[in-house]
């Protein structure tokens, strides 16, 4: 099983999107409690926020988690613009961070900077880089939206020429609440958005880019 800990909702972005509704800050000493206080059937946990790299902490709570027998994996979830650092990713690997989920939403700046409010396109693709580089296995998660479906094809192409080493893409889906549902024009039909992502995943095939669907990806109908 896995499980994911939310650290708290700070954040250096504002998707349009995001569906995180409530979130509690934890402390560094209730993060870590309910790391050694964690199930035994958990064997990968998922570290998340807001943006977790925020914290000054994160390190200290990696570390933490590492030293769980029954955890495989310690999984960040981010949009790896901290990783833009060599530094700190170094400072991740030595922490024990197994691998990252990174929120990577479109290949094309313009549109990725709309999406997250943010200027920070540039910082998330050199952190992509960097991870990969320091053999962190990265799995990146774009959350398919009305600006970007008909650009799926071309980003999974971006992908394979910038960033050959990625372990596997996660096409997640907008789930309609939080900003999401103050921002319901972001939120495409499944039937607009299937023969993008059909092209999307016929070329991931071909080119053996592995990907998934996950909980909040599509309906298996489609």
């Amino acid at each position: 099983m896995d499980v994911l800990l939310r650290l708290g909702p700070e954040c250096n972005q504002k998707c349009l999107f995001c569906n995180v509704t409530h979130c509690d800050r934890l402390s560094t000493k209730q993060a870590i409690d309910w790391i050694r206080n964690i199930p035994k059937n958990i064997y990968i946990l998922s570290i998340t926020g807001g943006e977790p790299t925020l914290r000054k902490d994160l390190f200290l709570v990696i570390r933490e988690a590492s030293k769980i027998d029954s955890i495989k994996f310690v999984n960040l979830q981010t949009n790896a613009t901290m990783a833009s650092y060599k530094k700190y990713v170094k400072k991740l690997k030595q922490s024990g961070l197994d691998r990252a989920f990174v929120a990577f939403h479109s290949h094309d700046e313009v549109i990725s900077n709309k999406l997250t409010m943010s200027n920070l396109w540039d910082k998330t693709v050199k952190g992509i880089k960097n991870l990969l580089n320091a053999k962190i296995p990265v799995t990146l998660n774009p959350v398919i939206n009305k600006l970007t479906y008909k650009l799926i094809p071309r980003y999974v192409q971006f992908v394979k020429k910038e960033f050959p080493g990625i372990e596997a893409i996660s096409f997640s889906c907008v789930q309609p609440h939080g900003n999401a549902w103050n921002n319901r024009w972001i939120i495409p039909r499944y039937s607009e958005v299937l023969p993008y992502l059909k092209k999307a995943l016929d070329y991931c095939y071909k080119n053996k880019i592995k990907f998934f669907n996950p909980y909040c990806g599509f309906p298996m109908c489609f």
